[in-house]
């Protein structure tokens, strides 16, 4: 069975991310958490990025709350079995520095959500791609080569989707 082309997530109880949640939540579009939506295309897409220090793979604190709300979406969602992190750099360096660094990023983004979020590690792969996979090919301003700079969680495998009954169940309705 695939994806469903939403999976809409409840804030979690006690979130500090809760009003955050709040304010990002859209009924119409389904959910948001703290910018994280999973698409239909077998993606978990978060709306903000990883922060990394410039040419290094340490992970910025101003991305532990976006990596805490995807290490919360994947467990609770035991039905995505498995993610590949993936990590992408800018065409500027060389292609074995790029992919060295990409690499070197998406593994610290999978032991960053296994050893702070908790999530199973053989759920996770970490790949880097270096800059063999832009989003704007030939980029030339600011703004392209960081679109060019991201992590992406491809879901590479999920078992049904739990479905959240909508309307009234058996022992609601007046009888």
């Amino acid at each position: 069975m695939g994806l469903p082309s939403r999976i809409v997530l409840p804030t979690p109880a006690g979130s500090v991310t809760s009003e955050r949640f709040r304010r990002a939540w859209s009924s119409a579009a389904g959910s948001v958490l703290s910018g994280i939506v999973i698409e239909i295309d077998g993606s978990i897409t978060i709306i903000d990025a990883v922060y990394f220090r410039t040419d290094r793979d340490q992970i910025l604190a101003r991305s532990h709350e976006l990596l805490a709300n995807v290490a919360w979406v994947l467990n609770e969602h035991p039905e995505i079995a498995r993610i590949r992190v993936e990590g992408h750099t800018d065409d500027r360096g060389t292609p074995e520095l790029n992919r060295d660094l990409s690499q070197r990023r998406a593994t610290a983004v999978m032991n960053h959500l296994v050893g702070t979020g908790h999530v199973d590690a053989a759920r996770l792969e970490a790949v880097g791609y270096g800059m063999d996979r832009p989003v704007v090919a030939e980029a030339h301003t600011r703004a392209q080569h960081a679109a060019n700079r991201r992590v992406v969680f491809h879901v590479l495998s999920a078992t049904a989707v739990r479905a959240q009954p909508s309307g009234p169940s058996a022992d609601t309705i007046d009888r």
